[in-house]
């Protein structure tokens, strides 16, 4: 899910969304304005939210693991290949 990444992990500087830039990444929506964006995330319950008591410290290489663990499982011969993803856990 895009919102809950970093918008630094899309080349953004600054540390939270915006409706421009939700706008700017999320071109498979389909979605060609602020309000209708606004009204989608509504609709889907993703709002804004104040801090927690615990620190969220996104992955920025993320992408990059999704991308690799895409391209090993398109590749594996699913007869002979098991498929393992974990991930530290802190």
């Amino acid at each position: 899910m895009i919102v809950g990444q970093s918008p630094k992990a899309y080349g953004f500087e600054q540390s939270r969304w915006s409706l421009n830039h939700l706008l700017c990444v999320c071109t498979h929506l389909k979605i060609k304005s602020k309000s209708c964006l606004w009204n989608w995330l509504k609709k889907w319950k993703i709002s804004y939210k104040r801090g927690r008591l615990y620190v969220h410290s996104p992955d920025a290489d993320y992408q990059a693991k999704l991308a690799y663990m895409r391209t090993t499982l398109e590749t594996a011969d699913i007869d002979k290949a098991v498929f393992l993803c974990i991930d530290q856990l802190t």
